[in-house]
């Protein structure tokens, strides 16, 4: 299990392309972010907008286009 770039929620994750494939966006590191099947959902609706990455003295932090807390917006799969 890791940990989702948005939510923070850990669990098995899914790649996703910040510049999607159809609009020229690669496979480089830069335009990928490991998210889990919840928030991917919500990108592809366009509830959540990734903008890319952000290099800080801490590191990599994917920025979003609002910053809100989406720990309430995401479910665990198969729980009730």
């Amino acid at each position: 299990m890791e940990i989702c770039n948005i939510c923070g929620i850990e669990m098995i994750l899914e790649r996703h392309h910040i510049v999607s494939r159809s609009k020229g966006g690669g496979n480089e590191n830069s335009n990928i972010c490991e998210i889990c099947p919840n928030c991917h959902v919500l990108v592809h609706r366009g509830e959540i907008i990734v903008d890319g990455w952000y290099h800080s003295t801490g590191g990599y932090i994917l920025v979003l286009s609002e910053d809100e807390s989406l720990k309430d917006r995401c479910w665990i799969v198969g729980k009730d």
